[in-house]
């Protein structure tokens, strides 16, 4: 479980002095990119760099800041990996939303391809730290749009397809989130989280559905559902939600909570 996150397909870096420097002699008024790909020792300190791609005025910047880097050590008892990593800078100038020019940097283990053009990891990962930071200051249309150009650059990173489900879900668009679960699933069909997630999307569903026409009975202090039976549509979600727990539980019989959202909507399906 401590090493879960490990290998997942971007890391956020946080700068050593507390922000990364911006070039002085840059007037950029839109995002811009650069990619730095570094060797990175057992202890997690960069031993050497090499810049791959960018903007002109934002390569230096962005090649000095990668050698000062100190990055998570990839390790387990008795073990600890040298490894070769890429990381991307954004480079974001003042806006409506940030008067300050901000810049934002993630790592992702190994380096593109040679002979590649190199542009798709690029695209991927600007439009993938762009949306978390509109997300960040509650731009959910915005970070939307940006997770959805990431996933035109890269349609199999789970990543992009569980955040951009994570914030559709947020903003209430609940059937376009459990696409992009199903996405996430299709991709790693043995996670039993991602299962999880999906199904906790279709009970919800389920339940809106079921408790349609909801209302309290001032008089007795009760609530009453709509109806005492669950429609057709409520009882193929519940059923759509009782597989996917089926699938979590299966895959991690021991996590509890698996095992309970199993039995409840098991339960519930039951009802008349």
């Amino acid at each position: 479980m401590d090493l879960k996150g490990t290998f997942l397909d971007q890391h956020n870096v946080t700068a050593p002095g507390g922000s990364f420097a911006w070039p002085e002699n840059s007037t950029a008024t839109k995002a811009s990119f650069a990619q730095v790909v570094v060797v990175v020792d057992a202890a997690g300190v960069v031993t050497d760099a090499q810049l791959l791609s960018g903007n002109e005025s934002f390569k230096d910047s962005a090649l000095a800041d990668a050698r000062k880097l100190r990055l998570p050590t990839i390790t387990w008892p008795g073990h600890a990996l040298p490894t070769v990593r890429t990381i991307a800078f954004l480079y974001l100038p003042p806006s409506m939303k940030s008067s300050e020019k901000r810049v934002k940097a993630a790592w992702a283990l190994g380096k593109p391809p040679a002979g590649s053009t190199q542009t798709s990891v690029p695209d991927y990962m600007a439009d993938m730290l762009r949306g978390e930071t509109l997300r960040k200051e509650l731009d959910l249309e915005g970070a939307i749009s940006n997770f959805r150009l990431a996933i035109q650059a890269e349609p199999d990173c789970v990543k992009c397809h569980r955040v951009l489900a994570d914030t559709l879900a947020q903003k209430g668009y609940r059937a376009l989130a459990i696409a992009e679960y199903k996405e996430v699933v299709r991709i790693e069909p043995d996670n039993a989280d991602e299962h999880f997630m999906l199904g906790a999307q279709f009970e919800a569903e389920g339940a809106t559905k079921a408790y349609n026409g909801y209302h309290f009975d001032a008089k007795s202090r009760t609530g009453l559902p709509g109806s005492s039976t669950l429609s057709k549509s409520a009882r193929a979600n519940y059923e759509s939600a009782l597989e996917q727990y089926r699938l979590a539980h299966k895959l991690a019989p021991d996590n509890e909570s698996y095992k309970e959202a199993y039995e409840r909507i098991k339960r519930q399906l039951r009802h008349p």
